[in-house]
Order: structure tokens, then C-alpha cells, then sequence
């Protein structure tokens, strides 16, 4: 788009803001982590939009991080641009760093914009990292999805939340034209050291695409590409969700069922997707499963004498009637956490949970086997509303300190009256309505108080 080495013009930004339906007069926070790319998103919104909010997150990975982060911090507030600084404590992770801390990134600062209401949080995400991406995952052989790299817009990562969207109003850009955007406001940036790692993928494709071995290679037509298989995938996500609501029951408690033919019967993509979006919602994960898993258990749905598959922690099984039963893995369930009162607690990334401030000293857990045992043995007509095995195993349940059962919310049921809230993330992270969130059952919805006996 336009010259290379331009800057963006205050127009032409507010004319992607507009496609992606923001207006001027919103809230938006801007992530910001120094370098030249977020810099002039910085710049770019700070020009556009009334109200906005730089948001730089110190991971505290590198000894001089808290100075970087100072630093940028004194560049906003010098044009007029306030910059929140959100700390990653605690230990740090020795493997599997960059997706540690990128998880960590997104925690803060979606939880930031949650607490200040704000629904939109921009990215700097631009068309060289857009043709680095298609890259990356075209070299672990992904499919459509993958390989449309960045969608422009995307909800939280946060399970559970339907706020901040997340929005990419960089990608018709390479990083040239932003680099000449802050050189043209006279905005000096920082350059990350790891951005030179050799050790690192990314790196090694970066290098790729500054010298590719076939002109057709290089990441303006890579980015092209992308760009045109995310409008591929805009129009499979719409038949994915039509297959769903046409031939899946989601239970809000954490399971889904399906005619085993029905579901079978659509275009082998559609689903290939609709399953990698129930295992990724119904196994609490934030990214489905690869793409060759996928496709071996699409393998074994269809064989013949079908007994079942276990698969990003999910199960799939048979179930009566020609059905299939898809639900929470006992095995791979979180363990027990202790619930702190009057706080919103997420659990396996399934459900969230809130005691009122008196009832302290309780933990949320997997029911289990145990305790399904001991809830029938005491009170049999649960029998008649429960999951199906061995969904019900997965169900959250409350207990004591020293571990005694003191019920299951999602079973309208407990020891004695305990007010608390649950919801279930899993309708809402499926694109259910807002009504859609709450657990059915006595005392049981969004944002309201319940109390069980």
C-alpha cells in the first residue's frame, strides 16, 4: 500500500480503523513494546482516536527490561500519550520461553483493558510478521488456518471473556513504512536482541525472507497470500458455525454431542475445524490441536468399529444412538485450586467461579470418580440430570480444606447453603449469546449471586 518507504498517513489509518469498525471516539489501548512497529502504532492511534492508552509489558526476562520499559514510558508521556507499565512477576519460565512469556503478555494486558472497560486492544502486527507466520506454519505443514497466518480482528485469548477484541490494523504494511513513520515524527524505538537470535525460528525466517532464494519468495506476495487465505477462512468459519448449531449440542457444563453421521457428513474441512474448535473449547485449551492430528482422528472417526480417541485433552466416544460423545479428558483436568473470596477464578479454563467474601477456605476441583460415587450413593435423582460418563467426572466441584465434597454447582447441588457465581466459558468462547454463559440450574447466572441448599 503506497510507496515503501512513506509513512502511513493519518488518513489512510483511520480508513483500516474504519473497516474494522472502530471509531474515534473509543477506548482502545495500544500494546507497546518499544520497538519500532508498536511505536508508530502508537503514533498512528494517538493521531486517530480521543481516548487511547499505551500499555508496555516488562516480562523481566532480561536485566535491563525495567530501564526499557521506563524508557518507553517517558517517549509516550513526551507526546501527550499515557503508558501503563504491567509487570510479569513472579518465576520465570526456562523452556519453552517465547510462548511463556507471549501467554503472560496477553494475560496482562487483556486483564488490563477488562478492569479499565476497554474493548479494543491494537496490535503491531504488520505485513512482514504476517509473511514470517504463513512461513512458520507452512514449514509444520498447517492447513488453511494456519496459513491465514493473522485475522484482523480476533477475540480475547483470555478464555471465557468476550472483551478486549484484539485488532491488527497494521497488515497492509510492511515494517519499512513504520520504521519511516516514527523517523518522520522524529520517534526514536528500541530493537530487541532477540530479534538477532539465530536460535529462534522466527529468526531463521526473517533472514529467509530478507534473501529468498526465488524472487516470487519474498514477504510482499507471502503477505498477499495470506491476506487472500484469511478471506478463505472468513467464509469456512461461517460454514464451520452453521455445522455446529445444525448438528451439535453443547452442554454448558462441558460437553457436546453429536450424530456421528451428521457431523461426518459435511465437506471433510468444515469438519476438520469444527472438531479443532470443540476440542480447543471443550479441552480448555488456547489453540487446537495440529493439523495432522486432526486429520488421524477424522481417520478414526470414520473407520467402522470407532471406539474411541483421546486428543488435546479431550475424549471421543461413542455414545447412544449413533452419537458421539466429545468431553473433558479426566486424566489431563487441572488440579485442585484454592478459591480466594469475592475473586472471579478461572479453573481448567473451563469455568469461572465466584464465593462470596465469607465463604473462604474452599478449593475447586475435578469431581471425580469418587465423588460422583458419593454424590449418587447420597442423592440418586442426580442421576436423572447429570453428563454422561465420564463428562460428570469432569465437572467442577467445590471442596473443604482438608478435601471433604461440599458439592457440585454445575449439579445444582451442595452440602449447605454456600452463595457463590459460576459461569461456563464454553458456550462463550463457541459465539453463544450472552445468555448463553450461565449454567442452568438454581442460583446459577452471569454476574448474579446464587444461592444453593
Amino acid at each position: 500500500m503506497g510507496d515503501p518507504d512513506q509513512p502511513i498517513s493519518e488518513a489512510h489509518f483511520g480508513a483500516v480503523m474504519r473497516r474494522l469498525g472502530l471509531a474515534s471516539s473509543d477506548a482502545v489501548a495500544v500494546a507497546v513494546s518499544g520497538g519500532a512497529d508498536s511505536m508508530a502504532l502508537a503514533l498512528l492511534a494517538d493521531g486517530w482516536g480521543e481516548r487511547v492508552t499505551a500499555l508496555h509489558v516488562d516480562h523481566g526476562l532480561r536485566p535491563g527490561s525495567a530501564a526499557e520499559a521506563d524508557q518507553v514510558a517517558r517517549w509516550l508521556a513526551a507526546r501527550g500519550i499515557p503508558c501503563r507499565i504491567l509487570r510479569w512477576r513472579g518465576e520465570k519460565p526456562r523452556t519453552r520461553v517465547q510462548e511463556t512469556a507471549r501467554t503472560a503478555r496477553y494475560r496482562l494486558l487483556e486483564d488490563w483493558c477488562r478492569e479499565h472497560g476497554v474493548a479494543a486492544l491494537l496490535l503491531a502486527h504488520q505485513a512482514d510478521d504476517l509473511a514470517e507466520t504463513f512461513l512458520f506454519r507452512l514449514g509444520r505443514g498447517s492447513g488453511l488456518y494456519g496459513l491465514a497466518a493473522m485475522m484482523p480482528s480476533a477475540p480475547p485469548l483470555t478464555p471465557g471473556e468476550r472483551l478486549p477484541c484484539r485488532y491488527r490494523p497494521l497488515l497492509d504494511w510492511p515494517k519499512r513504512r513504520l520504521v519511516a513513520t516514527c523517523r518522520a515524527a522524529g520517534q526514536a524505538w528500541l530493537e530487541d536482541p532477540g530479534n538477532r537470535d539465530p536460535a529462534y525460528a522466527r529468526t531463521r525466517i526473517r533472514a529467509l525472507l530478507a534473501a529468498p532464494p526465488l524472487p516470487e519468495l519474498g514477504g510482499e506476495r507471502l503477505a498477499a497470500v495470506a491476506r487472500r487465505l484469511g478471506r478463505a477462512r472468513a467464509a469456512l468459519e461461517q460454514a464451520v458455525a452453521a455445522h455446529l448449531a445444525a448438528h451439535v449440542r453443547i452442554d454448558a457444563r462441558g460437553h457436546a454431542i453429536t450424530p456421528r453421521s451428521a457431523f461426518l457428513g459435511a465437506p471433510e474441512e468444515v469438519i476438520l475445524r469444527a472438531l479443532a474448535q470443540l476440542l480447543t473449547v471443550l479441552g480448555g485449551r488456547l489453540y487446537p490441536p495440529r493439523q495432522n492430528r486432526l486429520e488421524h482422528a477424522l481417520d478414526a472417526l470414520r473407520a467402522a468399529r470407532f471406539r474411541g480417541l483421546s486428543l488435546a485433552g479431550c475424549l471421543i466416544r461413542p455414545h447412544r444412538g449413533g452419537d458421539l460423545l466429545i468431553c473433558r479428558e479426566p486424566a489431563a483436568i487441572a488440579p485442585p485450586v484454592p478459591l480466594a473470596p469475592g475473586r472471579w477464578q478461572l479453573w481448567d479454563r473451563r469455568f469461572k467461579l465466584r464465593l462470596a467474601d465469607e465463604a473462604g477456605g474452599r478449593l475447586v476441583g475435578a469431581l471425580g470418580a469418587a465423588g460422583w460415587r458419593a454424590l449418587k450413593a447420597s442423592h440418586p435423582d442426580l442421576l436423572a440430570t447429570a453428563p454422561p460418563h465420564p463428562a460428570r467426572l469432569t465437572l467442577p466441584a467445590l471442596f473443604a480444606a482438608d478435601g471433604t465434597l461440599l458439592g457440585s454447582p454445575c449439579l445444582d447441588w451442595v452440602a449447605k447453603p454456600l452463595p457463590f457465581d459460576v459461569i461456563s466459558c464454553i458456550p462463550i468462547r463457541l459465539g453463544a449469546p450472552q445468555g448463553g454463559s450461565a449454567l442452568r440450574g438454581r442460583g446459577l447466572a452471569v454476574g448474579g449471586k446464587g444461592l444453593i441448599s
